[in-house]
């Protein structure tokens, strides 16, 4: 039988993917239940789903959780990325850990058949 010390460790460990974007190729990671509870909480602030999904602040708080080498950055830091990157590695760090968000690209309001 396993200690429950190990069972833990075991289920601590966290997998990665890497994932291509219009912009490269990235790393994205699972994210913990509590970054998960942190940004859900800076979602609720902004009041609606569409502030939330266009915030700067809450896709660079993904970004930072979910994408393997930007754990210490700054809000500042993507100042200078254009949104549509933020929000595809945002979108992409949701999918891989099952939060996916409605699918909201700009090619899909563009097409009426989708």
């Amino acid at each position: 039988m396993m200690a429950a010390n190990s069972v833990l460790s075991m289920l601590k460990k966290v997998a990665t993917k890497k994932v291509k974007i219009k912009a490269g190729e990235i790393e994205v990671k699972e994210l913990t239940v509590n970054q998960v509870e942190s940004f859900m909480q800076v979602a609720q602030e902004l009041n609606n789903k569409e502030s939330f999904e266009n915030s700067k602040k809450t896709l660079s708080i993904v970004a930072q959780a979910g994408v393997v080498g930007l754990e210490e950055t700054t809000e500042k830091d993507f100042d200078d990325m254009s949104l549509s990157n933020l929000k595809e590695i945002a979108e992409a760090v949701l999918k891989f850990n099952g939060l996916s968000v409605e699918n909201t690209s700009e090619e899909d309001d563009n097409n009426p058949n989708v």
